[in-house]
């Protein structure tokens, strides 16, 4: 199961992680919340693409990783209930 990293960025990241931050790494993402980060975000599938498929495993990690508040990340990708709550 995917969803697209545009939705994970401007959907839910900007309402359920305010003052977050993407660094663009050679081969990942670091996205950088409340002094924790996650190292291993995928960057996607080559030079320039900002919209790809991310496995929901991965939004899931951000979540719990991240301390993101479960129920406001539900809220804007409900697949993350399909997947049950982890955090």
């Amino acid at each position: 199961m995917t969803v697209r990293f545009s939705l994970v960025r401007r959907g839910w990241l900007e309402d359920c992680a305010p003052g977050h931050a993407i660094s663009e790494k050679l081969h990942h993402k670091w996205i950088r919340f409340q002094g924790r980060v996650v190292r291993d975000f995928p960057k996607g599938p080559g030079a320039g693409s900002s919209d790809f498929d991310v496995d929901i495993h991965q939004v899931r990690k951000l979540v719990r990783h991240l301390l993101i508040d479960y129920d406001c990340a539900n809220g804007h990708i409900p697949r993350l209930a399909r997947i049950g709550k982890s955090v």
